[in-house]
């Protein structure tokens, strides 16, 4: 019957995916770790691609059908200007090269995407799912063997390896399904609904936002399949009534039935409600390391983070000045949403100084401080 109602009732619209220049990009490869967030894992591998801090930076990420590659992908927040503020809403937003995913060679190869404009090079590895290495140049006579040779390269493929022009309009659209992306007459790479959010550049809070009105779209939308059952069951129940000679009695016992079940599915819908309260008020893992990471002097490199439990982290680093350690973690302490700084361990060794840093944050300036970022 719900089968039924899906093919009457209208279906929502697909959604047009917004592509941003490829040429404002830098990418990085990571090995995603199971359990840990997938945005702080991203950051922390764009780290070395880019010299502007997490908060200076518009970021998504892409993970292998089997999870165990990614690609994270950044881009500063001024290359786009005022072109932020035109993006519907309701529309994913990622960088164009995403749409060649589907591309991907059999074996070393160079796949080249022309408009007009630009040449575009995405570089693969044998074996490997997700490119090793994006060029873009400019058009003119030479520029697209100049940027299969570039992401050659900087992919580290073997002399030889071979290249591949295409053409054809870079495209995306949201469906149920997921994100489908690909090239004008080209093969599709298609990312399932779970993810998308993921590919997206905009900011962790609004895509919160945003996940929590499409919660709110989707419980609606099934209130609306139940109303639609309610009242089929309800007819037909009037119908079998009249056909039948069924008494009154019937009709009332069949109304009861329906009734029960309405409240059942009105249960589950507050179990739904409380689910996205706890979602509400989770952990900010990517917000407590984009707070650490304002701190952090330009010497010291973080070598690990990871989160347990509560607003709290453990930050690994080392620097070549003994001096950034402490003021580190005084600044650190210093700030508004940090209840607690504590140095755990500290060495050193033929010039390098490891330490271990826990940071307890303040949950409630946490997450203030998280809604007030740009």
């Amino acid at each position: 019957m719900i089968r039924l109602l899906r093919q009457w009732l209208p279906k929502p619209k697909p959604i047009p995916a917004t592509l941003l220049p490829a040429d404002r990009f830098v990418i990085a490869r990571f090995e995603p770790v199971a359990g840990a967030e997938a945005r702080a894992q991203a950051s922390l591998a764009l780290e070395g691609a880019s010299p502007f801090p997490p908060s200076q930076l518009l970021q998504g990420l892409v993970r292998s059908a089997n999870g165990a590659e990614g690609l994270a992908y950044a881009a500063h927040r001024r290359a786009f200007g005022g072109e932020a503020a035109g993006w519907p809403a309701e529309s994913p937003v990622v960088p164009e090269f995403l749409a060649l995913l589907g591309e991907k060679p059999p074996g070393d190869g160079v796949v080249i995407h022309g408009d007009g404009r630009r040449s575009l090079a995405l570089a693969w590895r044998a074996g490997e799912s997700l490119p090793a290495a994006l060029v873009v140049l400019p058009v003119d006579d030479g520029a697209a063997a100049e940027a299969a040779a570039e992401a050659a390269e900087a992919a580290g493929l073997p002399a030889g390896a071979p290249v591949t022009e295409v053409g054809g309009a870079l495209e995306g659209v949201r469906t149920e399904a997921g994100l489908e992306l690909r090239r004008a007459g080209g093969a599709p790479c298609l990312i399932a609904a779970r993810r998308v959010d993921d590919l997206d550049v905009r900011d962790p809070a609004f895509l919160e936002g945003r996940q929590r009105q499409e919660r709110w779209d989707l419980r609606t939308w099934r209130a609306a399949q139940v109303a639609a059952l309610g009242l089929l069951l309800a007819g037909l129940a009037d119908l079998a009534g009249l056909w039948l000679g069924a008494d009154a009695d019937q009709v009332r016992a069949q109304v009861a039935a329906d009734t029960a079940r309405v409240r059942e599915l009105e249960g589950l819908n507050a179990i739904a409600g409380k689910v996205e309260d706890l979602g509400r008020n989770r952990p900010l893992p990517f917000e407590m390391l984009a707070l650490a990471n304002v701190h952090r002097p330009a010497g010291v490199t973080f070598t690990a983070v990871a989160h347990k439990a509560g607003p709290s982290l453990e930050i690994e680093a080392r620097t070549a000045s003994a001096a950034e350690v402490g003021a580190f973690e005084q600044a650190l302490a210093a700030d508004a949403a940090v209840a607690k700084a504590e140095m755990r361990s500290i060495q050193g060794r033929e010039g390098v100084t490891s330490f271990s840093l826990a940071v307890t944050f303040k949950p409630e300036a946490l997450r203030k401080a998280a809604a007030q970022a740009p």
